[in-house]
């Protein structure tokens, strides 16, 4: 009998304004770990977003973030 290694999962908060950097979940292969924080990502496109911070968290399964490249998307990662 095959058994599967459960994976753990790591999760992690950005702040900032302004259009998320979409290619960012790519490149720390990462999604939203909610559907609250999926719906702040789509509210980062819409017409003055770019006045207010969104605080968003998302999953990975890797322990790793990029801290210095959201940043220079004028996002930073919160925790």
């Amino acid at each position: 009998m095959a058994t599967t290694k459960q994976k753990t999962l790591f999760k992690f908060t950005v702040v900032g304004s302004g259009v998320f950097p979409f290619d960012m979940l790519r490149y720390d292969q990462c999604w939203p770990a909610s559907e609250n924080d999926s719906a702040a990502i789509e509210r980062t496109s819409r017409r003055g977003s770019h006045m207010r911070d969104e605080k968003i968290t998302l999953a990975s399964n890797i322990d790793r973030t990029t801290g210095a490249r959201w940043v220079s998307f004028g996002w930073r990662v919160d925790s």
